[in-house]
């Protein structure tokens, strides 16, 4: 059984390692993978008790000294940055289960090692694209919002925030937007969001009324925005604001009638 176990740690990707802290602090075992890892071979390990600490990058170490004193919970896993041995930062994922005395006290430390540098910077590649837009939305001029299956906001940018006279997106994200919307007009927008949660889209024109009052004339599409499954999660909403083009076609249309009223009354005259 122990040489089975010695194989699957001998052949393991992940750093794997026995340190003792108690009665003097030494490496008992190190994986061949360390090499790999760290550039720092078992034999180095061995040679060296504090090459564990000076593996960890300066600015992590009071991490892992929480660790050893037992102020973090060992239950998590530790990510630490190490510096290998040819300058080259890596990011490490870090799992460890003490060894204690009888009296409780942790003498030893058996723990697991694997690089995760990858997995962080695709992480923060992700997070850069998402920053990015992000700050393309909040440029929109027009309102860009995301609703549930219920009318629920999910999500809107800045433009919308102003449109609808809200001061900050808490005040209305995880809400129903069917209120604000006028009663004529809601029947239409609801279904609207059930075509698009059916995979449809479409355009609307109604009415609504933003939270201090305004009154708005809204154009909106919405479009079925899909997980990678496909399955569709929210629908994504480009609108944009026409009262004051609402209010000119009003103008038009009463200076027309107007026109042709007057042009029958000079008719009847005649």
């Amino acid at each position: 059984s122990e040489e089975k176990c010695r194989r699957l740690a001998e052949n393991a990707a992940d750093l794997i390692y026995v340190y003792r802290l108690l009665p003097e602090r030494k490496f008992e075992y190190v994986s061949p993978s360390a090499t790999e890892i760290t550039g720092y071979t078992p034999l180095e390990h061995y040679s060296n008790p504090d090459l564990g600490l000076q593996l960890v990058h300066s600015d992590d170490r009071g991490m892992l000294a929480d660790m050893l004193a037992g102020r973090r919970d060992l239950d998590r896993p530790l990510v630490l940055r190490w510096v290998r041995k040819d300058g080259r930062t890596i990011w490490t994922e870090q799992r460890n289960i003490p060894i204690r005395d009888r009296d409780g006290r942790i003498v030893a430390m058996q723990g697991i090692a694997r690089d995760i540098t990858e997995r962080v910077l695709a992480e923060e590649r992700l997070r850069a694209g998402e920053r990015f837009l992000q700050t393309v939305i909040d440029t929109e001029p027009e309102c860009v919002k995301m609703l549930d299956a219920d009318g629920t906001l999910l999500m809107m940018n800045r433009a919308g925030l102003a449109m609808i006279q809200a001061d900050a997106l808490d005040q209305v994200r995880g809400k129903v937007t069917v209120p604000l919307i006028a009663p004529e007009h809601r029947r239409a927008f609801a279904e609207l969001l059930a075509r698009v949660f059916r995979g449809e889209s479409g355009t609307l024109v109604f009415e609504m009324f933003g939270l201090k009052g305004r009154r708005l004339w809204m154009d909106t599409h919405m479009v079925p925005l899909r997980d990678d499954q496909g399955r569709i999660t929210a629908a994504l909403g480009i609108t944009r604001d026409i009262t004051e083009r609402k209010r000119i076609e009003d103008r038009l249309r009463a200076s027309e009638a107007g026109l042709r009223e007057a042009q029958r009354l000079a008719h009847v005259g005649s």
